[in-house]
């Protein structure tokens, strides 16, 4: 029996051990992975395009309130006229922009003999010149160029230096710019002023459709002949010293104007392409301040009839509500029309009367080109 037990255990060994032979390892493969370049796609930089508008619009001055019932000049007579304006903006480069605006005004008053007020034309130029070194303020030049209805010209250049990347978000705009020009009158004699000075404007929007604009103009000007345009500044207290012959003329004089507005925009309807807004603009246009006295010399310009003294300080201030309507007739295409009235203190001179506060009903229409 043991030699049967020893017999079987004998076996069972010998059988392990050769199954153990016949188990082979199986061989380790590694997993290759394929590695798949995508080809490199160079992207162009877009050719650039030409950019800008045009907007042709008619507008409509109407009769003033109680025109023709005033003591003084200013609101004698009806002052109807119209404006006919051609405006537009050409990118014509990256960092060069020319824009242009003409105004042709026509007095719808011909019965009274009243001539037409003129023709106005203003060219502006600016180039671009990016960034000031590593700083957030940008540069542009702007040169001006100005037409008046009474054929005086001006050429005006600005260096406008962009802040607003340092301001909280609610400005849009704000501009320091230094600036130089030279007026001249129709005859291109001694009748004329140089002007050195600094512009400070800023632009912000606000909540619930408001947006602020405020500027200020600093200007040291020197005239030719110790006279500006349309009439003398004088070192004088009243008009009657200037006749006595007591006038001193000033050759040169400091101004500060003030410019702040504020304007909203609620929509009342809009279907398709088609949009209805009620807008309301007003502010100071502008507050004004003189180093000196200024008399005008109506006709003329007899020295010794200085009259209609303008003072020192002063303001025109106004409000102008309306409603437009803007239709999209196509991508580029924009007609629109609009109607409201202007309340503002005509009579310049003594503004803090309220009888020289007058509406004026307005209306005009257009349409705008894109490119």
């Amino acid at each position: 029996m043991k030699k049967l037990s020893i017999l079987l255990g004998s076996l069972l060994i010998v059988g392990a051990v050769a199954q153990a032979k016949e188990v082979v390892a199986a061989p380790v493969v590694e997993e290759v992975q394929e590695v798949v370049v995508q080809p490199v796609e160079l992207v162009e930089a877009p050719e650039f395009k030409p950019s800008g508008y045009v907007d042709l619009q008619y507008k409509y001055y109407g009769k003033t309130e109680n025109a023709g019932n005033s003591k003084g000049d200013w609101n004698a007579g009806s002052n109807k006229t119209s404006r006919l304006q051609l405006l537009g903006s050409i990118k014509m480069t990256e960092n060069q922009t020319f824009q242009y605006r003409v105004r042709s005004y026509k007095s719808l008053n011909s019965q009274t003999g009243e001539s037409n007020p003129g023709t106005q034309t203003r060219l502006r130029y600016y180039y671009n010149h990016n960034n000031l070194g590593d700083s957030n303020v940008t540069l542009a030049s702007r040169l001006q160029y100005f037409s008046f209805a009474d054929d005086s010209q001006l050429v005006e250049y600005k260096a406008l230096f962009n802040f607003t990347k340092y301001m909280p978000e609610i400005f849009s705009s704000v501009e320091v710019s230094p600036k130089y020009g030279y007026e001249w009158t129709s005859g291109n004699d001694s009748d004329y002023e140089n002007y050195l000075g600094v512009d400070i404007t800023t632009f912000m929007e606000l909540p619930y459709g408001f947006s602020f604009e405020f500027n200020t103009y600093l200007t040291q000007r020197f005239f030719g002949q110790e006279q500006s345009f349309g009439g003398k500044y004088v070192t004088g207290a009243t008009a009657a010293e200037q006749k006595a012959g007591g006038a001193k003329f000033e050759d040169k004089n400091f101004t500060v104007d003030v410019e702040a507005y504020i304007y909203n925009t609620q929509n009342l309807y809009k279907v398709g392409n088609l949009v209805v807004d009620f807008n309301f603009e007003g502010g100071y246009d502008p507050a004004t301040y003189s180093q000196h006295k200024k008399f005008y010399t109506p006709g003329l310009g007899n020295e010794t009839a200085l009259v209609n003294k303008t003072d020192r300080f002063g303001y025109s201030l106004y409000m102008l509500p309306n409603i437009s309507a803007d239709y999209k007739v196509t991508e580029n295409l924009k007609v629109y029309a609009a109607i409201g009235a202007e309340y503002r203190n005509w009579d310049y001179t003594a503004s803090k009367s309220a009888s020289t506060w007058r509406w004026q009903p307005q209306a005009w229409a257009g349409m705008k080109a894109t490119f």
